[in-house]
Protein backbone atom coordinates (compact mmCIF):
# COMPACT_ATOMS: atom_id res chain seq x y z
CA UNK A 1 0.00 0.00 0.00
CA UNK A 2 1.00 3.96 -0.42
CA UNK A 3 -0.97 4.94 1.34
CA UNK A 4 -1.53 5.51 5.32
CA UNK A 5 -3.64 6.92 8.08
CA UNK A 6 -2.15 8.11 11.57
CA UNK A 7 -3.91 9.97 14.15
CA UNK A 8 -3.64 10.69 17.98
CA UNK A 9 -5.58 12.06 21.05
CA UNK A 10 -3.35 14.12 22.91
CA UNK A 11 -2.85 17.38 24.89
CA UNK A 12 0.60 18.79 24.67
CA UNK A 13 1.64 20.49 28.44
CA UNK A 14 4.87 22.39 26.74
CA UNK A 15 5.02 23.61 23.24
CA UNK A 16 7.75 25.99 23.62
CA UNK A 17 10.22 25.28 20.68
CA UNK A 18 10.46 21.94 18.15
CA UNK A 19 8.65 19.09 19.84
CA UNK A 20 8.25 15.75 17.74
CA UNK A 21 4.62 14.14 18.04
CA UNK A 22 4.81 11.30 15.29
CA UNK A 23 7.00 9.98 12.51
CA UNK A 24 7.86 7.48 10.19
CA UNK A 25 11.57 6.79 9.22
CA UNK A 26 12.29 3.87 6.52
CA UNK A 27 15.39 4.00 4.30
CA UNK A 28 16.55 7.19 3.73
CA UNK A 29 14.96 9.98 3.01
CA UNK A 30 11.92 8.12 2.69
CA UNK A 31 9.98 9.77 5.56
CA UNK A 32 7.68 11.88 7.36
CA UNK A 33 6.93 13.18 10.58
CA UNK A 34 4.76 15.32 12.66
CA UNK A 35 6.06 18.07 15.09
CA UNK A 36 4.75 21.71 16.17
CA UNK A 37 7.08 24.45 16.67
CA UNK A 38 6.22 27.09 19.22
CA UNK A 39 2.71 25.68 19.11
CA UNK A 40 2.42 25.67 15.24
CA UNK A 41 2.14 22.20 13.50
CA UNK A 42 3.19 20.86 10.74
CA UNK A 43 3.62 17.81 8.66
CA UNK A 44 6.54 17.39 6.37
CA UNK A 45 6.72 14.42 4.05
CA UNK A 46 10.05 13.57 1.72
CA UNK A 47 10.22 11.81 -1.41
CA UNK A 48 11.01 8.40 -2.06
CA UNK A 49 14.50 6.63 -1.78
CA UNK A 50 15.22 8.46 -5.46
CA UNK A 51 13.39 11.90 -4.62
CA UNK A 52 14.07 13.64 -1.54
CA UNK A 53 12.24 16.88 -2.11
CA UNK A 54 10.11 17.90 0.98
CA UNK A 55 6.40 18.62 0.98
CA UNK A 56 4.89 20.61 4.17
CA UNK A 57 1.94 21.69 5.62
CA UNK A 58 2.04 24.45 8.35
CA UNK A 59 -0.79 25.16 10.65
CA UNK A 60 -2.39 28.56 10.64
CA UNK A 61 -3.61 28.68 14.19
CA UNK A 62 -1.06 27.77 17.13
CA UNK A 63 -2.15 25.20 19.22
CA UNK A 64 -2.59 25.43 23.10
CA UNK A 65 -0.93 24.06 25.75
CA UNK A 66 -3.56 22.34 28.56
CA UNK A 67 -5.75 21.68 25.19
CA UNK A 68 -6.87 18.25 23.76
CA UNK A 69 -6.58 17.79 20.42
CA UNK A 70 -7.78 14.86 18.13
CA UNK A 71 -4.93 15.18 15.33
CA UNK A 72 -5.15 12.78 12.01
CA UNK A 73 -2.37 12.59 9.55
CA UNK A 74 -3.60 11.05 6.15
CA UNK A 75 -2.10 10.27 2.86
CA UNK A 76 -4.63 8.76 0.27
CA UNK A 77 -1.23 7.66 -2.07
CA UNK A 78 -1.27 11.21 -3.96
CA UNK A 79 -2.32 13.92 -1.36
CA UNK A 80 -1.28 14.27 2.19
CA UNK A 81 -4.00 16.17 4.80
CA UNK A 82 -3.80 17.09 8.08
CA UNK A 83 -6.47 17.25 10.10
CA UNK A 84 -6.99 18.90 13.92
CA UNK A 85 -10.40 18.34 16.11
CA UNK A 86 -11.74 17.05 12.38
CA UNK A 87 -10.94 19.97 10.62
CA UNK A 88 -8.18 19.92 7.32
CA UNK A 89 -5.79 22.50 8.32
CA UNK A 90 -3.70 21.72 4.70
CA UNK A 91 -2.85 19.47 2.12
CA UNK A 92 -0.53 19.01 -0.59
CA UNK A 93 0.66 16.63 -3.22
CA UNK A 94 3.47 14.08 -2.15
CA UNK A 95 5.13 11.18 -2.53
CA UNK A 96 3.88 8.38 -0.57
CA UNK A 97 5.22 7.24 2.74
CA UNK A 98 4.40 4.80 4.24
CA UNK A 99 5.00 1.79 6.64
CA UNK A 100 4.61 -1.56 5.42
CA UNK A 101 3.04 -4.45 6.86
CA UNK A 102 5.77 -6.53 6.78
CA UNK A 103 8.51 -7.02 10.04
CA UNK A 104 10.58 -3.75 10.86
CA UNK A 105 13.95 -4.57 12.19
CA UNK A 106 14.61 -2.10 14.57
CA UNK A 107 17.96 -3.06 14.95
CA UNK A 108 19.20 -2.16 11.44
CA UNK A 109 16.83 0.83 11.23
CA UNK A 110 15.06 -0.45 7.83
CA UNK A 111 12.11 1.84 9.10
CA UNK A 112 10.24 2.45 12.38
CA UNK A 113 6.87 4.60 13.17
CA UNK A 114 7.06 6.21 16.79
CA UNK A 115 4.62 8.73 18.57
CA UNK A 116 5.44 11.10 20.44
CA UNK A 117 9.19 11.13 19.56
CA UNK A 118 11.16 10.96 16.06
CA UNK A 119 14.47 10.12 15.25
CA UNK A 120 17.58 11.29 12.54
CA UNK A 121 18.55 9.71 9.84
CA UNK A 122 20.75 7.83 11.42
CA UNK A 123 18.32 6.50 14.03
CA UNK A 124 19.21 8.53 16.73
CA UNK A 125 16.87 9.09 19.02
CA UNK A 126 15.86 13.01 19.10
CA UNK A 127 15.72 14.76 22.22
CA UNK A 128 12.92 16.97 21.73
CA UNK A 129 9.98 14.86 22.03
CA UNK A 130 6.25 15.22 23.02
CA UNK A 131 5.86 16.74 26.52
CA UNK A 132 2.03 16.59 27.44
CA UNK A 133 -0.49 13.65 27.56
CA UNK A 134 -1.71 11.26 24.89
CA UNK A 135 -4.65 9.31 25.87
CA UNK A 136 -4.66 6.57 22.13
CA UNK A 137 -2.93 6.67 19.31
CA UNK A 138 -3.08 4.44 15.68
CA UNK A 139 -2.18 4.01 12.55
CA UNK A 140 -3.54 1.98 9.30
CA UNK A 141 -0.96 1.05 6.44
CA UNK A 142 -3.94 1.66 4.14
CA UNK A 143 -5.38 4.97 3.88
CA UNK A 144 -8.39 5.49 2.22
CA UNK A 145 -12.15 7.61 3.05
CA UNK A 146 -12.92 4.32 5.33
CA UNK A 147 -9.57 3.75 6.85
CA UNK A 148 -9.91 7.46 7.49
CA UNK A 149 -13.32 7.75 9.42
CA UNK A 150 -12.59 4.46 11.21
CA UNK A 151 -9.39 6.38 12.96
CA UNK A 152 -11.84 9.64 13.51
CA UNK A 153 -14.74 7.30 15.16
CA UNK A 154 -12.32 5.29 17.22
CA UNK A 155 -10.53 8.51 18.16
CA UNK A 156 -13.90 9.88 19.02
CA UNK A 157 -15.36 7.51 20.91
CA UNK A 158 -12.56 6.49 23.16
CA UNK A 159 -11.94 10.20 23.77
CA UNK A 160 -15.53 9.97 24.95
CA UNK A 161 -15.49 6.97 27.13
CA UNK A 162 -12.79 8.94 28.86
CA UNK A 163 -15.00 11.88 29.44
CA UNK A 164 -13.25 14.20 26.74
CA UNK A 165 -15.45 15.70 23.97
CA UNK A 166 -12.93 16.56 20.77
Amino acid sequence: STSWVAGMVIKPTDITGLKYYASYKGPAPAMWELTQTDGVLSLVSWGTASSGTPRTIVGSTPIVAGTWYKIICYHDGTTMTLYVNGVSIGSVTASPQYVTTSAVDYNTQAGWLQFGTSRNSSGTQQTAGFIGEMLTCGYWAEGNSTTLSTMNSKLVSYSAAKGLTI
